[in-house]
């Protein structure tokens, strides 16, 4: 389970889209709230271990949330040979504003009868109310840092949701200026990743204007953060892709959509 994120660009152009799990996507999008001064380390460490624990089972979330997990007959039909795809469905509830106020987990029966213990099975159902959970916390996240960071409504229920309907490209902008900047923070990104944008960006103001900020949140706001420690180092790897999706998003003046 996960987003795919497509630049919408003009017909013909290659296409560019990358995928990202529903763990790094809310570590990434907490990584967002960083940049833009939304969240301060005590609270991206909470949420960062929250994910961490989710993704490894560890952590307890019957009753959170609302997340309902239901066995239901398939609609997929076996013809010949032929087995259509079986699918899982996660059905969140929003409310008026598009917040997330409850999950419906629809699990086939042929998923079910798959499974040749009680453990391996618990274990499975267990993962897919966790992955609820991670997108309802995604959801609720950008709603919560509204005021901070001045995005809409719908554009916090398009952040944690594969509807596909256009994110706007001032969007897209500020959310790769804010990855751009915590990983700053983080003692990440630097001029040596400036340098290389400029060699391949006609933008001198927009670099200069970086350069600048990228100093500033270096020195007057640096994090107390070991990301390594938080964030699995084998999936470190998502953060270049999504800094490379959004910032070529942004120089495109394009915008994106998830699914």
């Amino acid at each position: 389970m996960g987003y795919d994120v497509e630049i919408l660009r003009e017909k013909g152009a290659p296409k560019y889209h990358r995928w990202f799990s529903i763990w790094n996507w809310h570590r990434l999008m907490v990584s967002v709230l960083y940049g833009m001064g939304a969240l301060n380390d005590e609270q991206v460490e909470g949420q960062l271990m929250t994910v961490t624990s989710l993704q490894n089972g560890q952590h307890e979330s019957e009753g959170e949330n609302n997340v309902e997990m239901l066995i239901k007959k398939s609609d997929n039909q076996t013809s010949g040979k032929t087995l259509k795809r079986i699918v899982i469905i996660h059905d969140i509830e929003y409310d008026v504003k598009g917040r997330g106020i409850g999950c419906v987990v629809r699990v086939p029966e042929e998923v079910v009868d798959s499974f040749d213990n009680k453990k391996d099975f618990d274990k499975f159902m267990h993962s897919m109310e966790a992955s609820s959970h991670m997108q309802m916390m995604t959801n609720h996240l950008l709603f919560d840092y509204q005021e901070e960071t001045g995005f809409g409504n719908k554009t916090c229920q398009d952040l944690s949701s594969m509807g596909g309907r256009p994110i706007d490209y001032d969007t897209c902008k500020m959310i790769a200026t804010g990855i751009q900047l915590a990983l700053a923070r983080f003692g990440i990104l630097g001029d040596d990743f400036l340098d290389g944008m400029s060699e391949v960006v006609d933008a001198p103001e927009v670099i200069s204007a970086l350069r600048g900020a990228f100093a500033y949140a270096a020195k007057e706001c640096p994090s107390t953060l070991e990301l390594d420690e938080l964030w699995d180092p084998n999936e470190l790897g998502s953060i270049g892709l999504f800094v490379g999706l959004f910032t070529q998003t942004a120089f495109d003046g394009s915008s994106v959509k998830i699914t």
